[in-house]
Order: structure tokens, then sequence, then C-alpha cells
């Protein structure tokens, strides 16, 4: 049983990450307000960090679903070939 935690822990993660960031990040494009860890930055006045706020946020995404593919492939490989 604990052989399958650690990848259905990877699966939802990833699941989250890749549904939540962009969304999150589309959210922000729209209302031109790029929500950063160091502070807000807005389309017309800072576009440099509006923009790499925006691209790293859909890149956390992209990142999610590969978090998804690897809990994924870890566990069908326990599935499947078992210990």
């Amino acid at each position: 049983m604990s052989d399958y935690l650690l990848p259905l822990g990877i699966l939802g993660f990833g699941f989250w990450a890749a549904w939540h960031c962009p969304r999150s990040g589309l959210r922000e494009f729209r209302a031109g307000v790029g929500r950063g860890i160091l502070g807000d930055y807005r389309r017309d006045v800072e576009p440099l960090r509006f923009w790499a706020t925006i691209i790293l946020t859909f890149a956390a995404g992209l990142v999610g679903l590969l978090f998804m593919l690897f809990g994924l492939a870890l566990f069908l490989g326990n599935l499947v070939g078992g210990k």
C-alpha cells in the first residue's frame, strides 16, 4: 500500500499545479496585474516584471504536467511491476 502513496501524491500535486497555474496566469493576464512573490506588477507600469510573472506562471503549469506524467508512470510501474 505504501508503494502507491508517493506516486499518488506526486500525481495529485501535478494535477493541482497543472489545473491551478494556467487558470491563475490567465486571470492575471486578463486583469493586467501579475501577482508575484515580491508584489503586484501592473502591465502598464512594469511590463517586464508583469510578463515574467505571467510566463513563469504558465511554466509552472507545464511543470505540473510533468509531475502528473511522472506520478502516473510511477503509479503504473508499481501497479504492473509490483514488488
